[in-house]
């Protein structure tokens, strides 16, 4: 445990010499315990994502790849809509042939 880590309610000043596992014993009986880990943001699974953020992500992408020139912004939007409208058709296949197979089975 770090003295950092831990949550005190008056501040107190150790000098370079101070024994901070005493420091952290004593802060420890007094009631103060170390602070919670941050909790690491997480992004939202893509298929959660609406359908607008995904092309907004993927044209972001596109515009990155170009080496961040603007001037093509519908270009790259429109690429980007192409792209997850047919990812998302090739998916809905796919689903209907595994489908339609398994009633074969």
């Amino acid at each position: 445990m770090k003295l950092q880590d831990v949550m005190v309610k008056d501040v107190k000043v150790y000098s370079p010499t101070t024994n901070l596992a005493a420091v952290a014993e004593t802060l420890w009986k007094e009631g103060c315990r170390p602070m919670p880990a941050p909790a690491c943001a997480k992004e939202a699974p893509i298929e959660t994502l609406s359908l607008k953020e995904r092309i907004r992500r993927r044209a972001h992408e596109l515009y990155i790849r170009r080496g961040r020139q603007s001037g093509s912004e519908l270009d790259d939007w429109l690429q980007a809509e192409q792209e997850i409208r047919r990812a998302e058709q090739e998916a809905c296949d796919q689903f209907t042939v595994r489908f339609a197979l398994s009633l074969l089975h």
